[in-house]
């Protein structure tokens, strides 16, 4: 079954719990999120999907429109203390697998009083990426679709969340050592949401990273699997078949490495991830032969 990624920002705003009527492919769905929404057409099709949900930890700090609101107004040394446990009273909570808190910046005011927040864009972006990261279990586990919805929120968090996601399909072309992403990464977003109207559509665009230049030496390396095709054409097997392959796990490891210095100036990555995610032994084994 293929598994299918969404991820959000939460919302709290007057009419957070109203469903909304979102439209994809003549179908249409009613739920508060349009990537709720999407994730309802999506297992309609016998997908299995897992949403997670970023809440900025100013969220509460706004006009009151839910009774847990008060409860975070009363006990904000403990709520700055332990936010999740206070956001996961929140309705939107309780319907997705993960949520994560974000740092914030700026002014926010409730009940007359004013409090403010002195984050900065770099530090949400970061926020974001290590839980995409950590979901990933570094770099081990990745859905064969990946979605981030810019549907909802302010605008320096979706900011935020777009260029996170930049860096996380950066990081996927990187560990894998491909052009092109194994997983499909796709930004979702509806028409705006005007109160006064029912019904919105959703739309999807696949997101990549292009890359304009290949391995100079190897320009048909576009795989692991590819460097061993290149060894055999360089090291044949026609005669004195033991002394050919070892000369050619001998080319593999240096082209390997080779690789990975590329790919490191090529992609902006510092060598340092290699050492930190180096391949597991079972990986290694299939390289070699």
């Amino acid at each position: 079954m293929k598994t299918v990624w969404i991820h959000q920002l939460g919302r709290l705003d007057r009419n957070f719990e109203k469903a909304i009527s979102f439209s994809w492919n003549s179908s249409q769905k009613r739920a508060p999120l349009s990537s709720l929404a999407f994730r309802a057409y999506l297992e309609e099709k016998g997908k299995k999907v897992a949403n997670t949900l970023f809440y900025p930890i100013s969220l509460p700090f706004q006009p009151k429109c839910s009774q847990f609101q008060e409860e975070i107004w009363k006990n904000l040394s403990s709520y700055f203390q332990s936010p999740k446990k206070f956001l996961a009273k929140h309705p939107h909570s309780q319907q997705v697998e993960h949520f994560a808190i974000l740092h914030s910046m700026g002014r926010y005011s409730y009940e007359g009083r004013e409090i403010s927040f002195s984050s900065s864009l770099d530090d949400i972006t970061l926020d974001i990426f290590l839980e995409m990261l950590r979901q990933t279990q570094f770099g081990k586990n990745w859905p064969s679709e990946w979605y981030i919805d810019i549907s909802s929120g302010q605008n320096i968090y979706n900011i935020a969340l777009l260029e996170a996601f930049r860096m996380l399909i950066l990081f996927h072309c990187f560990v894998f050592l491909t052009k092109e992403p194994l997983t499909k990464f796709f930004l979702l977003f509806s028409d705006p949401v005007i109160p006064s109207i029912e019904g919105f559509q959703l739309h999807i665009r696949e997101l990549s990273i292009k890359v304009f230049f290949s391995v100079p030496p190897f320009p048909r390396i576009q795989r692991a699997e590819d460097i061993q095709e290149e060894a055999k054409k360089i090291y044949p097997d026609e005669e004195e078949k033991q002394k050919m392959r070892d000369k050619r796990k001998r080319l593999v490891s240096l082209i390997q490495n080779f690789l990975k210095l590329f790919h490191s100036i090529q992609k902006g990555v510092p060598l340092l991830v290699w050492y930190l995610f180096p391949p597991s032994p079972k990986e290694e084994e299939e390289k070699n032969f």
